[in-house]
């Protein structure tokens, strides 16, 4: 094996992004290179270390079980390696560079907002993207360098760290229960099925149904599935938000996002001994060499920001 990893990092990176991608054409529209570069940077590595990473056919490419191996000690390399970046970047009288971001609305006006201005203010000079989006993006092939995602998430290719959790609470308007119950609100899971919910979905993605747990919790905490009668949808939470402060039903949102509502009583809380389990808040980044010194201090920055914005 002739491999010196600092004269090689270019083609570990690539093929860490060829594994991550599942392709060269696909790695190579996320590296802005020609597949014909990404092809020749894997075979000049595969001389260096004396081994195949990928079986090629017609139409895939498979990762050998040698290329799995140096892929999972490789990958950890870099992240190791970027997070030296970040520190040495840290120093720097000047952070500059763009960070991308995907986030959903629910999230972005409560507390992204506040802390790219925030951060912007130390750092003139980074600039910043937002996707504004509730679906799951595909982070490699889209540029994107940290998202916000609520819930569980399945893509160990990630960096994960969690912000906070957060249950989701019942809300409506109080015209919509004048109009629907004559004011009464529901005393019982089972009144839910004689309202109009305002429901979470996108192409994929419609359960139709609310989970719904005890408000104590715990391991014991009764859990149940409902099926409410479902009278618009959307795949985004502001969108519900709206809806609901209409009067056109109720929703199940995160209690930051009704909590000026609520204030101002332009919604009302129903069933306030329910509420959806909560689920976790998280951040996640990709492992791309070069741009994650700016990431993670944004990273670290936006999870103090938001903590604290949350009372916690």
């Amino acid at each position: 094996m002739h491999l010196n990893p600092l004269n090689n990092i270019a083609d570990l990176e690539t093929f860490v992004q060829v594994v991550d991608s599942g392709g060269f054409s696909a790695a190579a529209r996320v590296l802005n290179l020609s597949a014909s570069t990404v092809s020749k940077q894997i075979k000049r590595l595969e001389t260096a270390l004396g081994t195949t990473l990928f079986v090629r056919s017609t139409r895939q490419i498979y990762v050998t079980e040698k290329g799995r191996q140096i892929y999972a000690s490789v990958r950890s390399a870099l992240v190791q390696l970027d997070e030296a970046y970040a520190v040495a970047e840290a120093g720097q009288r000047q952070m500059s560079g763009r960070i991308a971001i995907s986030s959903p609305s629910v999230f972005n006006e409560a507390f992204l907002m506040g802390a790219m201005q925030a951060f912007k203010g130390l750092h003139p000079q980074v600039s910043f993207y937002l996707n504004n989006s509730s679906r799951v993006v595909d982070m490699y092939a889209d540029g994107i360098d940290l998202a916000i995602r609520i819930g569980q998430l399945s893509d160990s290719q990630l960096v994960l760290r969690k912000i906070f959790d957060a249950p989701r609470v019942l809300v409506c308007a109080p015209a919509y229960l004048d109009a629907a119950s004559g004011g009464r609100p529901p005393q019982t899971l089972d009144d839910l099925l004689n309202l109009q919910a305002l429901m979470f979905s996108y192409p994929g993605y419609d359960t139709g149904q609310w989970q719904l747990q005890q408000q104590e919790g715990g391991p014991g905490a009764l859990v149940r599935t409902i099926t409410p009668p479902k009278g618009m949808s959307a795949d985004d939470g502001i969108t519900l938000l709206r809806w609901a402060l209409e009067g056109y039903g109720v929703a199940l949102l995160e209690p930051w996002v009704v909590a000026p509502a609520l204030a101002a009583g332009r919604l009302q809380r129903l069933l306030p001994d329910w509420h959806g389990p909560a689920r976790p808040v998280q951040v996640v980044r990709t492992s791309k060499h070069a741009v994650l010194g700016r990431v993670a201090q944004f990273t670290d920055f936006l999870i103090d920001y938001c903590r604290a914005e949350n009372g916690l």
